[in-house]
């Protein structure tokens, strides 16, 4: 499982992610944005490139979780 920002120093999460779910040939693992960037399209961007869930700031530890938990269980 990953846990990707969309915001990061060098390249973006968005990014990471596409090139990730491009790679047919490579591991598919499940893919968690956990981000500050909090815009309307960036949960439906996110989740059209691939991610198998998406949270935004302000979020709980428990929240947190309980996506990991759900996601490593499917």
């Amino acid at each position: 499982m990953l846990v990707l920002d969309a915001m990061m120093r060098h390249i973006n999460g968005f990014d990471v992610l596409k090139a990730l779910r491009a790679d047919v040939a490579g591991p598919q693992p499940k893919v968690l944005m956990l981000t500050a960037k909090g815009q309307e399209k960036d949960r439906p961007l996110a989740l059209a490139l691939g991610a198998d869930a998406y949270i935004a700031k302000p979020y709980s530890n428990k929240e947190v979780l309980e996506t990991v938990r759900r996601l490593l269980e499917a």
